[in-house]
């Protein structure tokens, strides 16, 4: 399933950046406004003459209905903008005109939030108000971040947004207000992050962070911390990022006044949960931020839990919950999208009389009738495709699951296979027989030496069969152990000589067992020792990369081509060279070729772990 509220899921700490900021630049403006405050504006601007107070008091009452009453608030602002073109009240109408594209920031109409706040900032820059211009462009710079995620030319928007906020930090130095500029640089910090510049998004924050030690201001405080958690998560340290949500969690008072904070950062903290695949840890926050959002009735919190909730219970492979929260995020968008509609319908019915508006209004009522067939449609062919989807990743995992099973035991029997391999009854009799010839003719310390390197082999063989790897070093020492039982019995007719790449950390490097021993063993007995005269193993063990090694096993015996052809008149079998091939899985991993000098070099390419 590919959520289509993945981008909601990816973004939701920028959002409360964001909010935390505005929250905290509007905060003494709006919680200043009581009940009876608000009486007292609205008394200004009916009794009082209609002047430049009644334009101030309009203002205030847009901004303080920002958050909670959007349509009290644009009647508000327009009243305010209209009332100031009258006067000519020039600082009026950049007051309203920052307080429509308040508006329009705060509800997601951000084309007409940068038409506003463009509008707003031309007037304070002929008024020359610094301190003004300095918050209207962070306010911009915001605007231009969350455009830049869904406009088609995103790149020009996110550097447009750059643009602004460092020229919010510029007026606000000027300035030197310093709360106005830890709150910019937390706001920099955003637009840093979002064009991928991390170290200075690290530092924009830091620095945020460094003017509230001496200018406390909890909101800003969040937006800064949530902000440094957020670059944690870009750069994948998840457990930082964790550590630094719980610090924004633990450092926040118990107040209502911060549940929506509360909301996102748990919502926030449960993507680094999921990334760690802590995801009893990640339902917990989630399931903690829908019920903090469904009871302050924020529908675009609950959104993005469940949002949240489809993506952690897909990667738990807990299909059917992801697809219950996946229909209640879809359930919840389109009754956004019916509502949104609606609202259009209602205001051109308060807006127009004529036969005009009767037209749009039909018009719309047929595009939400098309929406909420596609909708459906949409939930018919998503819930189908849910169903074969998980159907098909069942049966993937079934067959996974049965390879994976047929491969073990294939595995186990070449293991076992191999074991009986290296104890084959040619080489025990032999050895028998050499210790009883020993024994006969009064070599009594060269038999005991031989005995006790023929038990030490034999408790060694057993020791490793039970093993998938040994080091290169135990591999090494084992096969020193078995030439020198072959040396010592076939009277110190052969000599050998094992070199090891330097390079090869042989302690902390793994090999499967017994993987080099069934090639020598096939030198000394087909390639040696029906030559009749001394001869000689070279063993070179090399580092092809970091996976692979690379062993050469060169004899100077009768040659690969005369072996063979002697082995036609004979019934012995090599299963220790066929299985050890199996074993390594691949018919390119063991090359056997003639030297013109006279015997064989065996090539094996044996795949190593740390």
């Amino acid at each position: 399933m590919i959520n289509p509220s993945h981008n909601i899921f990816k973004k939701a700490w920028l959002r409360l950046c964001f909010f935390s900021l505005f929250s905290a630049c509007l905060y003494g403006q709006t919680v200043a406004q009581s009940e009876s405050e608000t009486d007292s504006l609205i008394k200004i601007v009916e009794t009082y003459p209609h002047d430049t107070n009644t334009v101030n008091a309009l203002y205030k009452l847009s901004i303080g209905y920002l958050y909670y009453d959007k349509s009290e608030a644009s009647k508000y602002a327009f009243e305010a903008l209209d009332l100031s073109k009258k006067l000519n009240y020039k600082k009026g109408k950049a007051l309203s005109y920052a307080a429509i594209a308040n508006i329009g920031n705060v509800y997601g109409d951000y084309s007409k939030a940068v038409e506003f706040y463009l509008k707003a900032i031309e007037i304070f820059e002929e008024l020359n108000d610094k301190l003004t211009l300095g918050k209207l462009h962070g306010y911009l710079g915001d605007v231009y971040g969350f455009i830049g995620g869904n406009d088609f030319n995103p790149e020009i928007n996110r550097r447009s947004g750059l643009k602004h906020h460092l020229k919010s930090i510029e007026y606000l130095q000027e300035c030197d207000n310093k709360p106005e500029l830890a709150r910019a640089y937390s706001s920099l910090g955003n637009a840093y992050v979002i064009v991928d510049s991390l170290d200075k998004a690290n530092y924009s924050y830091n620095k945020s962070l460094d003017l509230l030690k001496e200018y406390p201001d909890i909101f800003t405080s969040i937006a800064a911390n949530t902000g440094i958690a957020g670059v944690y998560y870009k750069q994948k340290k998840y457990d930082d990022a964790v550590a630094k949500y719980q610090q924004c969690l633990s450092g926040i008072p118990y107040s209502g006044e911060f549940d929506n904070n509360i909301s996102i950062i748990l919502h926030d903290m449960s993507m680094s949960f999921l990334e760690l695949k802590r995801y009893n840890e990640a339902i917990q926050a989630l399931d903690s931020s829908l019920a903090i959002s469904q009871r302050i009735g924020d529908v675009r919190g609950i959104r993005m839990a469940y949002s949240g909730l489809d993506n952690v219970y897909y990667a738990m492979g807990d299909y059917k919950k992801a697809y219950e929260a996946f229909n209640e995020w879809v359930t919840l968008e389109q009754d956004l999208l019916s509502e949104n509609t609606q609202k259009q319908i209602n205001e051109l019915q308060e807006k127009y009389e004529s036969e005009k508006k009767e037209l749009e209004i039909t018009d719309l009522n047929l595009k939400n009738q098309k929406l909420e067939s596609k909708i459906y449609e949409r939930n018919i062919i998503i819930g189908l495709s849910t169903g074969i989807f998980v159907l098909i990743i069942l049966l993937i995992l079934l067959y996974i699951k049965h390879k994976q099973t047929k491969e073990l035991k294939k595995r186990s029997e070449l293991e076992h296979k191999a074991l009986r391999a290296q104890m084959n009854p040619h080489f025990i009799f032999n050895s028998l027989n050499s210790i009883q010839r020993m024994f006969m003719e009064g070599n009594f310390d060269i038999a005991n030496d031989y005995m006790g390197n023929f038990g030490q082999l034999l408790r060694i063989i057993l020791e490793n069969s039970g093993k998938s790897h040994i080091s290169v070093k135990d591999e090494i020492n084992t096969l020193k152990l078995y030439l020198e039982i072959e040396k010592m019995r076939t009277d110190e007719t052969i000599s050998y000589e094992i070199n090891v790449d330097p390079k090869i950390d042989i302690l902390n490097s793994y090999m499967p067992p017994l993987i080099i021993q069934p090639f020598v063993e096939n030198a000394i007995w087909h390639g040696i020792l029906p030559n009749d005269s001394n001869g000689k193993i070279i063993i070179d063990i090399l580092k092809k990369d970091e996976k692979k090694l690379i062993c050469t096993i060169t004899d100077n015996g009768i040659g690969i081509n005369h072996s063979l052809k002697m082995k036609k008149n004979d019934n012995h079998i090599s299963k220790g060279m066929k299985i050890t091939r199996e074993r390594l899985n691949n018919i390119h991993s063991v090359i056997a070729e003639e030297l013109e000098t006279g015997g064989t070099k065996i090539t094996v390419l044996i795949p190593v772990t740390k």
